[in-house]
């Protein structure tokens, strides 16, 4: 019944203190991007789409078969100032659909006439740059010939050649080939995914840390799929696609300098910062001491015999932070507990009491998160006992060793102070005579946390 209250006032104290720290816990809000016009103009390069965006946003391109498609994927977006549908008519763009049923990404669908084979995207000082140039060879017969054969093709090989700044990747393939999906996220991280391709027929990959890449992967997605992906150590300005069959062409060209934002000096506004690719919640102390209370049952039958199936124990500890990476920590702990408890003898029925004082120093594992730090440990123990009756005395102490787990419930606005729940399992084999007592067993209860920065803690 003990245990019922103390765990029913943890509960009490959840209910009553997680609604404010999740007010105060909330992110500011970020005004997402705005998609201001999409127009197109004629050039000598092709057809050229000018896609304009206010804000910070990444894109993916893939296409789609029956109809043919072209897939632009733009994320965040929160304002949308163009048109449902606008019309194109030119070449082999028919219209571009703006698809908004799953913002805050945004889907643009350039619906088109016959299949592109080469397709450059840049990245402007605006938004980006979409051209589309006409197919040289027919590619109706080769998706013909991809929707009628039953071979899968292969990636044969796979070289890389440096044209002044600009690098150019060729990939052989024997056979015919799409590029289902494109992406260029963060700037310098491009990947592409090419099908239906044997998986098992992987070429070696080629010397590339000369040639503007500072990483080259080429691995199987799927039984009949490949994805090539390139990291560059600079942000890329423009990237072309061109299939030439056997050939596929991919070329880069790396940023000379960030884009400048054109002033405007009627409107201000503020470029908000970047995300965080890591969230690291604020630190507790390096520094804990705790004041427990809990529940022990000893495994030994004789001392349920005399003493009952449960106990109360109360204890402390101090905990020091050795090691703190992000929201990992690694700590030493020296622990303190106190057992005191009165029976009566199974034969001869005269009064006894029982006294334990385990000392302990564990190492342990904590995991920091927005409200709670779930956390295990391992330690060894020294257990001192005694026993007293109008008949008999004995005391001693013996070796032991432990396992913990628990979380720690952080408490709003009170950042020194946490609710400690933990389980404990404890093995001390105890020898007077011949008679061996186990004095483990298994512990559960509750405490309260007051942590503190005390030296420095070393950081990874």
């Amino acid at each position: 019944m003990k245990i019922t209250k103390y765990f029913s006032i943890v509960l009490l104290f959840i209910s009553l203190f997680l609604p404010l720290s999740s007010q105060e816990s909330s992110p500011q809000q970020v005004v997402p991007p705005t998609l201001k016009s999409i127009t197109y103009e004629k050039t000598e390069a092709g057809l050229v789409f000018h896609i304009e965006v206010e804000g910070d946003f990444e894109s993916e391109f893939y296409e789609l078969e029956s109809p043919h498609q072209l897939i632009c994927q733009l994320k965040p977006i929160g304002t949308i100032l163009v048109p449902d549908e606008i019309e194109v008519k030119e070449e082999v763009i028919e219209k571009i659909q703006v698809v908004k049923d799953s913002l805050p990404s945004l889907r643009l669908v350039f619906i088109l006439a016959e299949k592109p084979l080469s397709l450059e995207v840049k990245t402007t000082a605006s938004g980006l740059d979409v051209i589309c140039t006409p197919p040289q060879p027919s590619p109706k017969a080769i998706s013909r010939e991809i929707a009628t054969t039953k071979q899968l093709s292969s990636l044969q090989e796979i070289t890389i050649n440096k044209e002044g700044r600009q690098t150019i990747l060729n990939l052989r393939i024997n056979g015919p080939f799409q590029t289902t999906k494109i992406e260029l996220t963060k700037g310098n991280q491009f990947t592409c995914q090419l099908e239906p391709l044997n998986a098992a027929i992987i070429p070696p990959l080629p010397e590339y840390k000369n040639m503007g890449i500072s990483q080259l992967n080429l691995e199987p997605s799927s039984e009949n799929s490949i994805k090539l992906s390139l990291f560059f150590p600079k942000k890329i300005d423009s990237f072309k696609i061109e299939k030439t069959p056997p050939n596929l062409l991919l070329s880069f060209l790396p940023l000379i300098s960030p884009p400048v934002t054109p002033s405007r000096p009627q409107v201000k506004t503020t470029k908000k910062p970047p995300r965080p690719e890591k969230v690291i919640f604020p630190p507790f102390g390096n520094t804990l001491i705790s004041l427990n209370y809990g529940s022990y049952a000893i495994s030994s039958e004789v001392f349920g015999q005399v003493y009952g199936q449960r106990v109360s124990k109360w204890g402390g500890s101090l905990a020091k932070t050795i090691i703190r990476q992000d929201n990992h920590n690694f700590l030493l702990k020296l622990g303190f507990s106190r057992i005191s408890t009165s029976g009566e003898a199974t034969i001869t029925k005269e009064p006894t009491k029982f006294s334990m004082s385990p000392f302990s120093l564990s190492a342990q594992y904590m995991a920091n998160y927005i409200y709670v730090i779930p956390y295990v440990g391992i330690g060894g123990d020294i257990v001192s006992y005694q026993e007293n009756s109008d008949f008999h005395s004995t005391s001693g102490s013996t070796w032991g060793y432990h396992l913990e787990g628990g979380v720690f419930i952080k408490v709003p606005r009170l950042k020194f102070l946490m609710l400690n729940l933990y389980l404990k399992i404890t093995k001390a084999i105890a020898q007077e005579e011949t008679i061996e007592v186990d004095l483990g067993g298994l512990e559960f209860g509750l405490g309260l946390t007051f942590g503190f920065d005390l030296w420095k803690s070393w950081t990874l």
